[in-house]
């Protein structure tokens, strides 16, 4: 018995494989049409590495990627370089990378649960972006196989997952500190933790990682808090001054713009109606980010997670839109990717 249901769950895993595959790779070079800017410049900065070492402006092997006048981390790019030198400079070959990763990201969620694999293969978001040259696809996989491997207790294997994350994409320079920071002070790998930190320094004090941030976030001086600050002390003027400052202030107004930032990404609006209203690129026409009959499955899920007291899954969504809510276009399905795994997990506790 228990020999006939190791093996219909293997027949089970190897279709949801299957779907996945299917959904990502069809018509992966014609759909959809054309390169975007980023997957441009990747595929590009790919052909002139492997033509001559160095990328469009000629800086031998780099760790920063400047292209359409930001930096690029440079993990993708070099991903890219084996199925350029195969397929040619093509949008088949730069895209392949990504729908590998999302291919085995499905396959590390059915790990955790077969449900939870199949609506991670079937929802709208992650598919999207598993057809495109995206930077956040592959930091998802890193994510998630790390985390995969800390609970297996796979230390090793856990940190140089966690540690190329960095190297991937922008999001994943905050949120894996955190996620990461959380993940060893419960099991008390201080050591490991360290290392991690030492290698995030390391890229976070270049200057190119200094500028990115800089150019990004709501924390600047173009962001507008100063105008709102100014506009509000003249509407109440009539009020006493130490009322005024203690109610219209920066870091007042800096955390109030933080948290409307980070809550529109929890906005059925957002996840089930409309989806990203910045970026359309980013999101299925249409729809939401995820299936809007998804939706009772997501409250009850919410619901049987938080009496399970599986906290680590709320800690990840949590996390995940934090590099979202610091910057200006949110809500942002790229900048929030990351959430889609735990998302995927609390729907399936709802099925």
């Amino acid at each position: 018995m228990a020999n006939w249901l190791l093996e219909f769950m293997k027949i089970k895993l190897f279709l949801i494989f299957l779907l996945a595959a299917v959904l990502r790779f069809y018509q992966l070079g014609q759909v959809p049409s054309g390169f975007i800017n980023d997957e441009a410049a990747f595929g590009y900065n790919a052909y002139s590495l492997l033509k001559t070492g160095r990328d469009e402006f000629g800086k031998a092997w780099p760790i920063i990627f400047h292209s359409f006048g930001e930096g690029k981390l440079p993990a993708y790019i070099y991903l890219t370089m084996p199925s350029v030198a195969i397929f040619g400079l093509n949008e088949f070959a730069v895209r392949l990378p990504s729908a590998i990763f999302g291919v085995l990201t499905v396959l590390v969620v059915s790990r955790w649960s077969l449900v939870a694999g199949l609506v991670l293969a079937t929802m709208p978001w992650h598919i999207h972006f598993s057809r495109a040259a995206f930077e956040a696809n592959a930091a998802l996989f890193l994510v998630t196989w790390g985390t995969w491997w800390w609970y297996a207790k796979k230390r090793k294997l856990s940190l140089t997952s966690f540690i190329l994350t960095i190297f991937t994409y922008n999001a994943a320079r905050l949120f894996t500190p955190l996620w990461f920071g959380w993940l060893a002070w419960r099991q008390r790998q201080t050591k490991l933790f360290l290392v991690f930190l030492g290698f995030w320094a390391a890229l976070m004090f270049l200057p190119q990682s200094r500028q990115r941030l800089a150019g990004t976030t709501i924390f600047q001086t173009q962001s507008g808090v100063d105008q709102r600050l100014e506009q509000k002390f003249a509407e109440t003027r009539n009020q006493p001054l130490w009322l005024t400052r203690t109610l219209h202030n920066k870091p007042v107004e800096y955390g109030l713009d933080f948290f409307r930032r980070y809550s529109s990404h929890f906005s059925p609006e957002f996840l089930f109606f409309s989806g990203d209203p910045i970026r359309p690129r980013y999101r299925v026409p249409d729809m939401g980010q995820l299936l809007w009959l998804e939706l009772p499955f997501l409250l009850t899920g919410l619901y049987l997670t938080i009496k399970k007291r599986q906290w680590w899954i709320l800690l990840w969504l949590g996390l995940a839109p934090l590099p979202a809510a610091i910057t200006f276009e949110t809500p942002s399905a790229i900048r929030s990717y990351l959430m889609i795994v735990p998302l995927a997990i609390i729907i399936a506790y709802g099925v």
